[in-house]
Order: C-alpha cells, then structure tokens, then sequence
C-alpha cells in the first residue's frame, strides 16, 4: 500500500471570546445559522507524512489535480464549492482533504487546557482530568475522526472518542476507544462495515486519569470526496433559497463515491444503493454538477435491481429518460429499452392491486414499510405508472420508435381511463396520489380545482414527512401555476432544516421540530432506524429550483430544445443559473425589478424563452437594443440578433395565458404570474415567449407597467385541530381520580399482550403497533411511577410499557364522533435518559392535528393531553435513549362538552 501523505487543508476562522464554555463565534441571520467554513486554504509550515499498513484505512490520495480558483459561494456549505478539479471523470478515486473544529466545548473547563488553539494550526490542548470534548467541525462531512498526542497514556479504556451528526452522540456503537494507526495518530475505528461516516460533531472522551497531564497536539476530519465540480449555479432575491439549492447539492457530492451514488451517510443495514432515492440525488447530480458520467454507471449498477419496490423499479425508468434529456445519449437509452419494457410490463400487471412494500416515511403513506399498501400509497403507484409510461413514451418517439411511443402512450391513456371510471377518485386522494395524478396529467382542469381545494390549499397539508416525496408535491404545484404557495412550501420544508442548523439534507424532518428541539440538537427517529441527517434523496429542492424557478427545462434530448421561463411569483423579485448541458452552460438571468435579463444559449441548442408579466403589464422588450416587442404581436419585422443568431419575430411569438396547459406528461406546464385565483385573459395576467432562440448571448430590457402584488404567506394551520394541552409532570403513575374517568387502558400491564382495560362506550378499539414489544421493568411495586392498577391508586403496581427501538403507534378508534379528553402516560422507568416526540393525527386520513411535543425528562412519568373530537393517532418517536415506550391511555369528559 502507497504511503497517505496527509496534506493539512483546514478551515481558518478567528475565535470569538470565551462564552461560557463553548469556544467560538456564533452569529446567525435570518435565513439560517452562519456556516462557518466559506474559507478553505493550506495551511502553512511543514506537514508530516503518516505511513500505514492499515487495511482498514482507505489508501486514498490528498485532494490533487485541481486548485481554489473557483468563484466564492458564501450561500454553500461545501468546503471545497471554489476547488475546481481540472478533468474530474466517474472513474476517478476518491481524494481526502482534512477539517480542523471551529468550536470546542466541555462541561469540567478545569480539566482541559489550551482549547482555543483546537481550530489553529499549532493545537496544544493539555488534560489535565477526565471529561469529555466536544468538537464542532462547522459541516456534515463524509469523514472518520483523529486525533494526535505523543504522550497519552496507554490505560486500557482511558480514552474513548465518538461521532455524530448532531451535538450529541447519536448512539452507542459510535462510540470506542480509539485505534492507534502511527506513532502519535488515533483514529476512531467503529464496529460497522464503514470507516466513514456523516459527522459534524466529535468527542475525545477521557475517562480515567493518572495524574500526569498529556497533549492533545491535532484534532481534525479525514473527509472523503468524489471528485466533482459545480457546474450549474443557483441565486435569487431569497438569500434561503440560494442556500437550498447548493445544501441539495451538497447532500448528493458527499453520497457520491468512487462506483455508485450512495443512499446515506451512517452506517445503517440500508447503507446501500436505493434505486428510487437515486432518482431524486441522479436529478440533482445532473443539475448541479453536469454529471453525466456517475449517473450513467449509477443507472448501470442499479438497472437490475429496484430494492423489491415496485416504485423504484419505476423511478429509475424516469431517472433513465432524465439521463437521456440532459446528456442526449441515445446508445444508453436504446441498450435498456428490453429492460424498460420488462418493468412497465410488471408495472401493468400490478396497477389494479400492487404490493407497494414502501412508498415514503409520511403516515398518510403507511408508515414507511408499517401500512404500506394503504389505499393512497396505492393510487399514488397507479398515477407514478401512467406518468412513467406517457414520458417513456415521448423519448421513444424522439429515437424513431414510434412503436413504443404508440403502445406506451396508449397504455397511459388506458390506465388513466381506469382512475377516471371512478368518479371519486378526487375525492379520496391525499396529496401524494394528488400530485402523482397532475404530474402525469391524469385530472382535468376542473379535477385540478378540486384537487387543489382539498389537498393542497392547507399548507400542512402540503408538507411531507419524507422530502423525498415533497419534490413531486412541489413538481405539481409548479404545473398548476401556484407558485408561491410552492415556495412558500419548500421554505418551510428545506429551509427548516437550515434554520436548525443542517449543512446537508435530512432523511425526515417536520416544521415544528424547530420550536422543541436546540439547533443541531437530535431529531426524532423513524420507523426505519435512526434518521440520518444527510440523504441525498432529499436533494429534490435543487433540480426544482433550477428547472421551475429559474426555469431552464430540457425540451429536446441533449437540451437540444430548451425551455427558459422563470417563476418568481409575488415572493421573488430576481433570479439567476447556469444549467449544464452537453454543449455548454445555458446561462440566465431575470431582474423583474430593473426590467432586465441575460440569456447565453450555447451552439447547438435552440431555447424557447418565456418573460413572465408577474401581474403587470409589459408594454416593451428590447433584445440587444433593438425594439421586438411593443405591447402587441404586429408589425415589427424580422430582425437578426446578435452573433449570428437569428431571433424569432413577434409573428412568431406566442402570448401565454395563465393556466392554460398545451400537453400532457413530460413537462411541467409553464404558467406565469402567481393569481390564486383564475387568471383573467387580459394581459396583466400574460407572459411573452420567443420561440426558436438560436445561439447567442441576449440581454433584454424590459419595460413594465404597474405594480407585482405582495404575497402574505399562508399560516400554517392544522385541518381538524385538537387541542394540544400542557404536560403533566406531577401526577405520575397514581392516575385514579385524574384521569380514566370514561375509560383507560393499561398497556401490557398483565403480561406480554395482556392489557387491563376498560374501554369507553364510545371506543371501539385501542391498537397499538408495530408487532408485540412489551417489557414489565417490575411486577408488584409499590414505585409510584408505575401505573396504579385500579382508580383507587390502591395496592401494589406493575411498571409495563410498550416500546419500540424507534416508533410505535397508537391507533383509537371510536364509533362514531364524540369529544373526549386523551392522555397517555410514559415512563422512562429504567432511567436510560430517554426523550422522545409524540405526535397525533386524524384517522382515517392521518392528517396532523397538532404540532409535535418534545416529552423529556420523564424519569417520574409524564401524561401528554389533548381534546379529541374523533377517531386519532397517536405516535411515538425515539430521540434519546434506547428506544420510544407508553404505558397508558386514559379517557375522560372533554373541556368542550
């Protein structure tokens, strides 16, 4: 094995005072926490090489074959956005490159010395004691921990280091006594399959001491890296949007590694291609990165194998057709057409009842794999077939096999004919098989209207749980015209996550998270295992951006035909990208407030661009200075542009009204202006679109009249509330004469499955889920944690609970509506510092109720409380200790009675 020469690449920041304990600067603004690493540069003096025979230690070389002379991305929290390598290609290794902490913290200050100089080349930190140190690296990387000491003393367990992606050890196994891999190095080595892992936060834990202080002289990443460049751009008027597209983008670099896209970043049993996670990272990868290359071998790897989803099976066939519009690579499309048809043909076959397996983390999708063929998981599967169908269809026409366009087409057509046979189909949709149906062009205008009246006007509503699937709900907003409802949605959904702190994208997350849990402070499992905080599936908001904000949208394969049409709604005032394609990046910009516009279309592409009105009238258009558009489409006469470049006429121009859609399937619809309601059909509410741009670069002046409303943001209000009452902390297990007057189940409370209960007359069931997780911590106590056995709160007790490793269900079903108090007990009985988040949703259609509470410190037990009205749902997710439990539910009168 090569020597790995270390070449230090660290992150310069200059300490603030000491604040308590922690060390560091701390600023912030209002679109979301500073990162703290926009400066990435060698650091000075010598560097000492580390030779290892190590197998376990990939045998990467330092970051090498490029240079920082990039542009400066403040919005970025990639360290490396200016590294720009000089021909990156998916066959390269991975490289390294090393981050030292921008902050330090510890509980027992009087056992360390020297902490500000962990950031700085010279670290010289001296314990003096036992505790523990906490390093924030600033970033999630893609990374293993170490540390240098030439003196720490060799004491069996003396030390021990850690890792997580928030600020506190994320679980057990990520924590062991570190390996010595040289003289003075120490790495932590973890018992998984994986040396790296996604890590923001470190510890050196010292648990024992001598009395003979050592030296902590270097504490920093090893982070693993793809090489692969920013080619696209994003910004506008929003400084969180901007910052989305490049977090997005970030997610999926980290994921990328040396034969394939990676799904996540801890070492879980899924750390593995996931063919429908791919869809969303690949989309993403072509958008920010023009890498044609990684998806190509990605799609290769994972043709084969859709993960026994059959969604996935159909995810990747629209992940190949993206490949084809981005890269114009027939060979590769044509070779996979007998795989393709294999799958479609599987596809039919389940449409009228299929085994789904997955479709999402949201509840109203079954709970991940827990319910997952739940009515709307199904139909969202039977829209997810006609929309996959109808766009392989058009890429077969455009490869000259109009057999299979035929035959395809007219499968989509048939299945959607079968959703309409069913006139209540609009009526039972939730949002995910609500968006699948406009994306693939299923309701009529009049069905969308419906739609968008029932399932996304609230914007909870909105909001997945996974945003995986929050892309798709986005994709068809943007087809509908509801621009800024959609932005708005995005915001609360990715720029959420920001706001808490994430430097990359989670796997779930959930608004109100934000107002319960600390910045960077866990988050809530789900039902899968614990939820990694960088998945690159969650990538979505930066294809979105760029194809529907920005609006670059291939039209032809290779971008060949490009539409360039910009959604700014109320919300945005400018917008600016690059988009790679295989000729050259297209490049554009729109000022709606200055009334300016940049356009570069490179050699071989021809653009339709659209100048959206914005609820104004546009009364001129200058193109290189010449007049082409004075407020009608006559008289003006063919003019030539700039370069060569001949621009359509304003007789060949096309005047767009607002909603109105001209295809099916393939293409988002492009509808300007951000009306909520119906759009008029004068032109206050119109776009302007040139056809047939040939190559060139354009600037465009554009003369407005009239003023683009403000857009209020819709507050977030919860479809048929309860009312979510305090905790309550003091009762404890002695629940007679509280709680229970209509009714109470006590969980388990006789044995495994063995519940005492006494059911109210107007509920028909209790259920909990998954499967049969019960404990009895102890039988016949007199501990007045444990629940009492009867509302006299007489006698000796049993401490039982239901649990499971990360989330549990309970599903109260009634007989008909009737108000009622609920409360349900848990108990962190066995003192594991257990936390965990309960929520509640409406049954049947699982939409949330109220927004999530964060239960802690419940050593004594505590009773979370709400006023129902209707069958509910409660949920329990683990955030700290060792898995999520509840003892009890209890019935009572409503306040509201």
């Amino acid at each position: 094995m090569l020597p790995v020469v270390k070449i230090c690449l660290a992150i310069q920041l200059c300490l603030a005072a000491t604040v308590g304990t922690c060390l560091a600067a701390d600023d912030s603004d209002a679109s979301g926490p500073a990162i703290r690493t926009s400066l990435i540069m060698p650091l000075p003096g010598p560097h000492t090489p580390v030779t290892t025979t190590d197998p376990n230690v990939p045998p990467y070389q330092p970051l090498h074959g490029g240079a920082f002379d990039g542009p400066a991305v403040p919005f970025s929290p990639d360290p490396l956005v200016r590294y720009v390598w000089r021909d990156p290609q998916a066959t390269n290794d991975l490289q390294y490159y090393l981050l030292r902490p921008v902050k330090v913290f510890t509980e027992e200050p009087g056992a360390f010395d020297g902490l500000k100089s962990a950031s700085r080349h010279h670290c010289d930190i001296t314990v003096r004691g036992t505790g523990s140190l906490r390093f924030d690296f600033g970033v999630e990387s893609a990374a293993w921990m170490e540390f240098d000491s030439p003196d720490m003393p060799d004491v069996p367990g003396g030390v021990q280091m850690g890792v997580s992606e928030f600020n506190a050890p994320a679980w057990e196994r990520c924590i062991a006594t570190p390996t010595r891999i040289s003289s003075h190095t120490y790495c932590l080595k973890l018992k998984g399959r994986f040396d790296y892992n996604g890590v923001r936060f470190g510890w050196i834990y010292v648990r024992s001491f001598d009395g003979r202080p050592w030296h902590i002289t270097n504490v920093r990443l090893m982070c693993q890296i793809k090489p692969t460049d920013y080619k696209g751009s994003f910004s506008c008027s929003d400084p969180m949007l901007t910052k989305m597209w490049y977090t997005g983008a970030y997610t999926v670099k980290l994921n990328l590694l040396k034969n394939l896209i990676g799904a996540i970043l801890m070492d879980r049993g899924d750390r593995v291609p996931w063919t429908g996670d791919d869809h969303i990272a690949q989309g993403a990868a072509l958008t920010a990165f023009g890498d044609w290359g990684d998806v190509a071998q990605n799609l290769d790897i994972t043709a084969k194998n859709y993960n026994r989803i059959p969604s996935y099976a159909l995810y990747w066939v629209l992940s190949l057709v993206d490949y084809y519009h981005y890269t114009g690579d027939r060979a590769l499309l044509t070779q996979y057409i007998p795989n393709v048809q294999d799958k479609l043909a599987d596809g039919e076959k389940w449409f009228p009842n299929c085994n789904i397996r997955f479709y999402g983390w949201d509840d109203r999708l079954g709970s991940g794999f827990m319910d997952a063929n739940c009515d709307e998981a199904r139909e969202a599967y039977r829209m997810l077939f006609i929309e996959t169908c109808r766009q392989f269809a058009q890429a077969m026409g455009t490869v000259g096999r109009t057999d299979l366009e035929n035959q395809y087409e007219q499968t989509a057509d048939r299945c959607a004919q079968l959703v309409q046979d069913q006139p209540d189909w609009v009526n039972r949709a939730a949002i995910f098989s609500a968006a699948d149906a406009i994306n693939a062009g299923v309701p009529t205008d009049e069905q969308q209207d419906v739609l968008y009246r029932r399932v996304f006007a609230n914007p909870i509503e909105r909001i997945s749980l996974s945003s995986f699937n929050e892309f798709f709900i986005l994709k068809a907003m943007g087809r509908m015209g509801w621009t800024d409802q959609a932005l708005q949605t995005a915001l609360e959904d990715w720029g959420g996550q920001i706001q808490y702190g994430g430097t990359t994208f989670f796997e779930c997350y959930w608004p109100s998270w934000n107002a319960i849990i600390p910045q960077n402070g866990p988050i809530p499992s789900m039902q899968g295992g614990v939820t990694s905080l960088c998945h690159p599936w969650s990538a979505g908001c930066t294809t979105w951006l760029t194809r529907y904000v920005a609006g670059i949208e291939p039209t032809g394969p290779g971008f060949a035909t490009v539409d360039i049409t910009p959604h700014l709604g109320r919300l945005l005032t400018w917008v600016a990208a690059d988009a790679p394609t295989p000729h050259g990046n297209i490049h554009w910009s729109f000022d709606a407030t200055r009334g300016r516009a940049n356009l570069v279309v490179p050699d071989g592409v021809t653009a339709r661009l659209g100048i959206p009105a914005l609820d104004r009238t546009i009364e001129a258009i200058r193109i290189n200075g010449r007049m082409e558009w004075n407020g009608s489409d006559q008289g003006l006469p063919a003019v030539e542009g700039a370069g060569n470049a001949v621009i359509s006429t304003t007789r060949s121009l096309t005047i767009l009204r607002m909603g109105g859609r001209s295809w099916r399937g393939m293409r988002m619809t492009f509808s300007f202006g951000a009306n909520p309601g119906k759009a008029s059909s004068g032109s206050k509410n119109d776009g302007v679109y040139f056809t047939g741009v040939a190559p060139g670069n354009y600037t465009f002046d554009i003369r407005y009249r009239g003023t683009t409303p403000a857009y209020a943001p819709q507050p977030l209000v919860y479809p048929d509330p309860v009312n979510a009452l305090a905790q309550d902390d003091t009762t404890s297990g002695n629940w007679g004469g509280v709680y229970g007057k209509d009714g109470y189940v006590l969980l388990d409370y006789d044995g495994a499955g063995k519940n005492r209960e006494n059911l109210p007359s107007y509920v028909e069931s209790v259920t909990c889920r998954p499967g049969t997780n019960t404990t009895q911590w102890a039988q016949d106590v007199s501990d007045a944690r444990a629940l009492a056995s009867n509302d006299g709160n007489e006698g000796t007790r049993n401490a039982a609970t239901f649990y499971n490793r990360c989330s549990l269900l309970v599903d109260i079903k009634l007989k008909e509506p009737h108000p009622f108090r609920l409360a349900a007990y848990a108990v962190d009985f066995d003192h594991q510092n257990r936390q965990e988040t309960a929520d509640i949703y409406n049954l049947p259609d699982l939409t949330r109720a109220a927004p999530t509470q964060l239960v802690r410190e419940f050593q004594k037990g505590k009773y979370v409380i709400f006023d129902c009205q209707d069958s509910v749902r409660l949920r329990f997710d683990d955030v700290r200790g060792s898995n999520a439990v509840v003892s009890g539910i209890f019935f009572d009168p409503s306040s509201e009675r």
